[in-house]
């Protein structure tokens, strides 16, 4: 197996490849969008000695994919379909029931793949905010995509480890290192929507990414709360960013099950009751709230949870480990949702925003000018939401905070006079946004 040389854009991996098959082996190689070789640089993979083991004994690829859009002109592209190739030319060697194991194996792995919320980009680190990129070091950005990811966000970090242990353990047959980071693409599952719209004569384009964690990862009932070390289920970060006039800016929150030990065992209830279990609860969301400290700053917790039936003891629960950790740099707001909105009076929600409003603009939102490495502004904390799924209502506020620091955001946008500043013009993007985003 070889690499012949490295080509430019270190840090990046190609858009194209060739994929050629034999008996004996897999060979990738990078090319252009017609197929023509772009370098001579070839990845050699043995299918008898599986000497470089990707993605265990079968190889994935990404064989087709559609374009989400551009950021910062880079391309972003969501996953339509993999193939999967077996490294073992037979199956001679097992026996009737591993076959049989075998194929419902290889049938879940296909459905996992199938989902239609994986994405990637050649260029574009996908698992970073545009704030933790701009304050990292030249070093860090000369990394490779795979090197320098998020792990909480890389959903294929396990296969491309293995490339990249084998990559440290082989001995080079050529006079030059072999590098693997050409044909490494760090995977991400979540959402992504890339529009562009025309607001009083400006174009601007807008992105939402949504990262989901791979940390805690499981189905709604089956996993519930954090584990030992303090991540919690359903953990997803999402960011909107707007890019005009050669400006970026970025507004980021999270969203994740209630940091506690506790279970909801589904049954044979629509609703089954959760539990909260007998654990060290004031560690665990120390652990979580200390994470989330170092990454993201200042926190304002909303939880949505019902004040009655099945969802109070944890909404009493969650309250009362707050108040014992005494942690600094917290706001805690607990709102009814069902209450505050009761009988379809959506109209209500209005007045769970004016309770954020300070917050909203306090914590601030990430601003950059294209190519300058110094920003403009800085986003100091975060909104962390919760209801008991982390979907419809958490989906309803989560929607309204975005849209008014939106609003905040164009504010400056219009303002702009050679820097940074604020005015009292209104404006109200909502229903010129939320339609082309849907």
């Amino acid at each position: 197996m070889c690499v012949s040389q490295k080509y430019d854009n270190a840090g990046q991996s190609s858009e194209y490849y060739l994929l050629h098959v034999s008996d004996d082996r897999f060979r990738i190689q990078p090319c252009d969008a017609s197929g023509k070789p772009s370098v001579s640089a070839c990845l050699l993979v043995d299918r008898v000695t599986t000497e470089i083991r990707i993605a265990g004994p079968y190889l994935i690829v990404i064989s087709e994919s559609e374009l989400v859009g551009t950021i910062y002109e880079q391309k972003v592209f969501r996953i339509t379909r993999t193939d999967l190739f077996q490294f073992s030319r037979s199956t001679a060697h097992l026996s009737e029931l591993q076959v049989q194991d075998n194929l419902v194996f290889l049938e879940m792995v296909k459905t996992v793949l199938a989902f239609e919320s994986f994405y990637y980009s050649p260029t574009y680190d996908l698992t970073h905010t545009l704030q933790r990129l701009n304050n990292t070091s030249p070093e860090f950005l000369l990394m490779s995509l795979h090197e320098r990811a998020d792990n909480r966000f890389l959903w294929n970090a396990h296969l491309l480890n293995d490339v990249f242990l084998a990559a440290e353990t082989e001995e080079p047959k050529q006079p030059f290192p072999i590098t693997y980071t050409d044909f490494a693409l760090p995977v991400m599952l979540g959402y992504m929507s890339i529009r562009e719209v025309d607001i009083a004569d400006r174009k601007l384009k807008l992105a939402l990414i949504s990262r989901r964690s791979c940390q805690r990862a499981g189905v709604r009932f089956q996993t519930r709360g954090i584990d030992e070390e303090g991540n919690a289920a359903n953990f997803i970060e999402t960011e909107q960013i707007v890019e005009v006039d050669g400006f970026l800016f970025s507004f980021v929150q999270t969203r994740g099950s209630v940091p506690l030990f506790w279970t909801q065992k589904p049954n044979l209830c629509w609703q089954p009751w959760p539990k909260v279990l007998d654990a060290n609860h004031l560690q665990g969301i120390r652990y979580h709230l200390f994470s989330q400290f170092y990454t993201y700053g200042h926190q304002v917790i909303v939880s949505l949870l019902n004040k009655v039936g099945r969802e109070k003891s944890i909404g009493d629960k969650f309250e009362s480990i707050l108040k014992e950790a005494g942690l600094a740099d917290i706001k805690y707001f607990a709102i009814d949702f069902h209450e505050e909105c009761k009988s379809m009076n959506w109209k209500r929600i209005g007045h769970v925003l004016d309770r954020l409003l300070p917050d909203i603009k306090r914590l601030s939102f990430f601003a950059i000018r294209k190519g300058d490495k110094f920003e403009l502004s800085n986003q100091i904390g975060l909104f962390r939401t919760n209801c008991m799924d982390c979907l419809d209502r958490t989906n309803v506020v989560q929607s309204l905070i975005g849209l008014r620091a939106l609003e905040v955001q164009l504010q400056v946008i219009y303002s702009h006079r050679g820097g940074i500043c604020y005015c009292g013009r209104s404006i109200h993007p909502i229903e010129v946004l939320v339609e082309p985003v849907k």
